[in-house]
């Protein structure tokens, strides 16, 4: 029975199979022969079906389980995929094992666990582990790659392989630690100085043989250390299958491989040319798009060309053309370069098939946040594929440009490029062409959004993006490394490397030049050398690392209170020069800074506009200039060029820098509020200020605004003087600028005077200003007038005239000369530079009649003008003590302290326009009241020099009348009160101990000294109060102007005049003025007699007391000597 029962199950019931290769050594031999035989076939495609009916026929022959056989198979293809892969997959799609109806998807992250052969992936997961458990090697390549590609081709699905990759989650977050270890590891060698890298010293030199051989070892350490990480890199399968997923194209498995373990792309140089290798086949439909040339133009340009050479044996030594031929290679690595001859090609063709097509930018933002995000700055490796997306950018945003979605488009591309494109620029090195790129699409978004990211990159990006950390830090310590090495020898070539340093980072590479600059003032000059090389996008960043450093909190105030800290008067030189010299700075960014700067009442900003507006303006301050140089600067345009080349105005080299300046004012409609916030920055400078303020800081602040808002109207009146419908266009009107912004009248009609007529200046409503008492007309009239209107002086131009026609006679002589010498470099130049000066002379002097005659009408015309008003402007009779009152007080006091240039025209206005019995009561009046007293303490040094023109100048003018013959004694007897109590107001504030007191008298009578004082006995006087307060005086800055102005003062005593020579004096009373002076020098000399013999004693009582003490110590001595003698002779 038992029998009956095996028979039946082995013949009717069981199947055998055999699935052990020595069960059937014969059929599995067949199998594997038929196979290799295939594969190696010259007709392997033809032979499939052939293969496949074959095998089935062994296997039902000799009985052989499908499942070894399968195994079997997947074996033999392990070693010929690389051969003939194609063979190997049609073979599989048309076998028993290929899951008909049911491949595997890998279409979406959804679908990667679905379909595909269970048992072909159980052998292969199986074999994994096996390698990994049991054998503990690396897996080979080409079974890796098998198993990709059945993936791929839908043969396996990825869910059912993945779950048998080794190693587990611990050793991958082992390995995670180790990969941020060596991105920290680099990023510190990036950054670190050589001392820092190099190991500790020895003590001494008998542990140098220790060290060398603790050395050796650390070597041998360090060496075994990275072995052991390469090779549990290499037996990482999960690292591995992951490369090859991306080798082969696998687009889902490989981003739910890098979704899972991001550090992957970090640990083999491979993955990320991989990942942007499969992105640039998934950006080609778009790419067709933004590319200048179609495809057979591209195809074209990428042929190679024939190559000539001459062949003897052809008749006249022809040339002949031969066609370069590559030989193309098959490799297993997809990143091989090619070389020479030769170029190589991944075996896999298909690699590419199955990827997601981007053919839109909705497309791309959705891929790139799929794919590129796990490549992050490492983009920046591939420059091409930075420059396509750029493209792409630019080309979409210039396609929408001007519809409704343009705003959302711009804030997507905004997004993109912030995440995926800004990050990435820090990668590139040297690479201006792609910097431009880039640089195209970034200015497509606001200022403000740029600033934007450049905040986020200081702030964010490069500290928590480990990448972007590395090379900002390298960056960094090559700019550093430039600094180190700049000699006299080589700055243009180190300026030239900076340069490229900044072409894919400027912002870490200016902000340790600006840091720089900051302390070293002669690195400014490089720094503007190296500007000539920077790229636009460095231009753009620039600006803002210059605010990232103006805006750092810190003191801008030395601890003195009064002078700018040295950092930011060096950086508002190196903004200014940047801006001078390079049409691409950008000042705006900066021009806003000081505008909201202002607005808080800040003096940083003023310093900047000081600096950018001198630089680029090339106007010279007026102050320490002499009355006669004023003049000048106030005749015609000839004389105007002439003395301010005298005085290094630079103005006619800076045109181009100035008009670049206020073509950034006015298309960001800055130039009137500028004006205007300096001018209530002047005037709420008291209010502001601090109670305990000290009037030295307070006065000095207020002179640097003056400073500053002449120069500033200054710069706009020139520029714009041939464009007065620019001028009206973009400054606020006067009677706006009075009226509703409160700015003061002297500051609106400086900036106005020239664009404005007289009819409209008399229509506007001026608040605080008397009317019934003042004329109107006369008001207006003498705020409208300027020093080139009243002041005609042929003499100037005659001057001028000559003084040029020598100066071209001394360049002729001195050219000959020249020309004598022997011809060398230094020569040449020094010919240049005079033709030059000759050529600019002779233009001047070919204008200087014409400028005479047209100012000669012009101020006859203003003059006659002035005349037929004069009788309704005063009484000319009897004016009334409030009318003189009321135009002092809103004219001539205001104007005055206002300028040099308003000082003298409010001198020459009361002595030269007025009547002479009317200008006498008006300075009588001035100068007989306490008025002056009271003025020179409460004003600005700046305002007290202009307040000494005004004085020189009606001086200047009575002092002539004085002179002139006819005059009577009693109009004489009126000119010395005005001076007697001139020099009571002067000696009063020099005598005070204020500070604002003595200063104001020094300053005043520095531009008082050619005039006054002229009297003996007043000079004597102030000679008299300036040596006390010199000998007395504590304060330095007060001492030197006390000696300086002394000097002055007696290096003119020999054009005083006694007083009896000033005006008629009856001989009794001057011989008792004689006597009396003569008693008071005896009476001094006598004091200074007793003072002599005072000091004297006193000197001697001293002596005599030192001698008295000195006699006192030595008996003491004695004293304690016999003491000592006696206690030793008793012991």
């Amino acid at each position: 029975q038992k029998n009956k029962t095996d028979h039946i199950l082995g013949n009717y019931v069981e199947q055998k199979k055999y699935n052990l290769l020595m069960e059937s050594s014969e059929g599995f031999a067949k199998v594997a022969l038929l196979l290799f035989e295939a594969i190696d076939s010259e007709y392997s495609a033809f032979q499939i079906d052939y293969t496949v009916n074959a095998i089935d026929r062994l296997i039902g022959h000799f009985s052989l389980d499908p499942i070894r056989v399968l195994d079997v198979i997947l074996d033999i293809f392990t070693n010929t995929i690389l051969s003939n892969y194609r063979f190997c997959i049609d073979f599989l799609r048309k076998s028993q094992w290929w899951p008909k109806n049911n491949e595997s998807d890998n279409s979406s992250l959804e679908t990667l666990n679905k379909g595909g052969n269970k048992e072909a992936a159980l052998l292969l997961g199986i074999k994994l582990k096996q390698y990994h458990d049991a054998l503990s090697k690396d897996v080979p390549e080409t079974f890796k790659i098998l198993i990709s590609i059945l993936i791929k081709e839908g043969f396996i699905s990825f869910g059912d392989v993945v779950k048998y990759l080794a190693p587990d989650d611990k050793v991958m977050n082992a390995l995670e630690e180790q990969i941020k270890k060596n991105i920290d590891d680099e990023i510190f060698k990036a950054s670190a100085s050589a001392l820092a890298l190099s190991g500790p010293l020895a003590d001494d030199e008998d542990d140098s043989a220790k060290k060398d051989g603790s050395k050796a070892k650390s070597t041998l350490s360090n060496n075994s250390k990275e072995d052991t990480e390469q090779k549990l890199k290499t037996l990482n399968q999960k690292l591995q299958m992951t490369k090859l997923f991306l080798t082969v194209g696998l687009y889902w498995p490989s981003i739910y491989m890098l979704t899972k373990y991001p550090y992957l792309v970090h640990a083999d140089s491979d993955f990320i040319p991989l990942i942007l290798k499969l992105f640039n086949v998934m950006v080609e439909p778009l790419k067709k798009k933004v590319c200048p040339l179609n495809a057979e133009e591209t195809k074209e340009l990428r042929t190679e060309k024939p190559t000539p050479f001459s062949r003897r044996t052809t008749a006249n030594d022809a040339v002949e053309f031969e066609e370069y031929i590559y030989n193309h290679v098959e490799l297993l690595r997809p990143l091989h370069h090619d070389h020479t001859n030769r170029k190589f090609h991944f075996f896999y063709h298909e690699w590419s098939t199955g990827l997601p097509s981007i053919t839109t930018t909705e497309e791309l933002f959705k891929c790139s946040a799929e794919l590129l995000s796990f490549v992050g700055a490492k983009i920046g490796e591939t420059p091409e594929l930075i420059t396509l997306l750029s493209r792409i950018g630019v080309d979409d945003l210039n396609t929408a440009e001007g519809s409704e979605n343009y705003e959302e488009k711009l804030n997507l591309w905004f997004e993109y490029f912030r995440k995926y494109i800004f990050p990435a620029s820090t990668a590139l090195t040297e690479n201006s062409i792609t910097t431009y790129d880039i640089f195209e699409l970034l200015k497509k978004f606001p200022l403000q959004k740029r600033y934007n990211l450049y905040g986020d990159m200081v702030n964010n990006i490069s500290k928590n993006n480990n990448i972007v950390r590395l090379n900002y830090s390298k960056a960094e310590k090559q700019t550093k490394d430039v600094l180190k090495r700049i000699t006299t020898e080589n700055v243009k070539p180190m300026m030239r490397r900076f340069a490229k340093i900044a072409f894919a980072n400027p912002i870490p590479s200016f902000l340790v030049i600006v840091t720089q600059v900051e302390s070293y003032d002669n690195l400014s000059n490089l720094m503007v050398e190296a500007a000539r090389y920077f790229t636009d996008y460095a231009w753009d960043v620039l600006p803002f690392v210059l605010l990232m450093r103006l805006t750092a909190r810190r003191n801008f105030i030395q601890s003195d209170g009064m002078n700018e800290a040295q950092w930011l008067q060096s950086l508002a030189t190196f903004i200014a020069k940047l801006g001078k010299n390079y049409a691409p700075m950008n000042l705006t960014p900066i021009l806003t800074f000081i505008i909201k700067d202002l607005h808080k009442s800040n003096t940083i900003g003023l310093t900047i506009l000081r600096e950018i507006v001198n630089q680029m303006g090339g106007i010279q301050q007026s102050s320490n200039l002499s009355a006669n140089q004023i003049k000048l600067l106030n005749s015609g345009e000839s004389l105007q060029r002439s003395i301010n080349k005298v005085i290094f105005d630079t103005r006619e080299e800076c045109v181009k820098p100035a008009l670049r300046l206020l073509s950034h004012l006015i298309n960001s409609n800055q130039l009137s509020e500028l004006f205007i916030l300096l001018c209530r920055f002047h005037s709420e400078l008291i209010e502001r200020s601090d109670d305990f303020a000290h009037y030295k800081i307070l006065s000095n602040q207020s002179d640097e605004i003056t400073s500053v808002l002449h120069t500033y109207i200054e710069l706009i009146n020139y520029f714009l003087r041939n464009d007065t419908e620019l001028f009206k266009k973009n400054v606020i009107d006067l009677s706006e600028l009075v009226t509703k912004y409160g700015v003061e009248v002297s500051w609106a009609f400086e900036l106005w005077r020239k664009n404005v007529s007289l009819e409209i200046a008399d229509q506007i409503e001026y608040a605080d200003v008397d009317f019934e008492t003042l004329n109107k007309d006369l008001y207006t009239s003498f705020w409208k007038l300027s020093l080139y209107d009243i002041n005609y002086d042929k003499s100037l131009y005659d001057h001028e005239e000559q003084r040029l026609k020598d100066a071209n006679t001394s360049i002729v002589d001195h050219l000959e000369r020249l020309r004598k010498e022997r011809f060398t470099l230094e020569v040449e130049t020094k010919e240049l530079k005079l033709k030059k000066e000759k050529r600019f002379n002779d233009e001047v002097l070919a204008k200087i009649p014409e400028d005479d005659e047209a100012h000669k009408t012009h101020s006859e015309e203003i003059l006659k003008n002035i005349e037929e008003r004069l009788g309704n402007w005063v009484n000319e009779e009897n004016p009334s003590t409030e009318e003189i009152q009321a135009f002092y007080q809103s004219c001539v006091v205001p104007r005055a302290i206002h300028s040099e240039t308003d000082a003298i025209f409010t001198g020459k206005f009361i002595t030269s326009l007025l009547k002479v019995d009317v200008s006498q009561k008006f300075v009588d009046l001035f100068l007989t009241s306490e008025v002056l007293d009271t003025l020179i303490y409460t004003i600005t040094p700046l305002e007290a020099e202009n307040l000494g023109f005004f004085l020189a100048e009606i001086f200047r003018f009575y002092e002539d009348v004085r002179n002139s013959e006819g005059l009577s004694n009693e109009v004489k007897e009126v000119i010395y009160k005005w001076h007697t109590n001139a020099l009571s107001s002067i000696k009063l504030n020099i005598e005070s101990e204020n500070y604002m007191s003595r200063r104001n008298a020094f300053t005043l009578l520095k531009n008082l000294i050619d005039v006054y004082p002229i009297v003996e006995d007043h000079a004597e006087q102030i000679v008299e109060s300036i040596e006390k307060v010199s000998n007395s005086e504590e304060r330095k800055d007060l001492k030197l102007a006390s000696d300086a102005i002394l000097a002055h003062i007696k290096s003119r005593s020999k054009k005083w005049i006694h007083l009896w020579d000033f005006y008629y004096f009856p001989e009794e009373e001057k011989e008792k003025v004689i006597e009396k002076r003569n008693l008071l020098k005896k009476e001094e000399k006598n004091e200074e007699k007793e003072s002599v013999t005072i000091k004297k004693d006193e000197e001697e009582e001293e002596e005599e007391g030192v001698k008295a003490k000195k006699e006192i110590e030595l008996n003491e001595k004695k004293e304690e000597k016999e003491s000592i003698k006696e206690e030793e002779a008793e012991s």
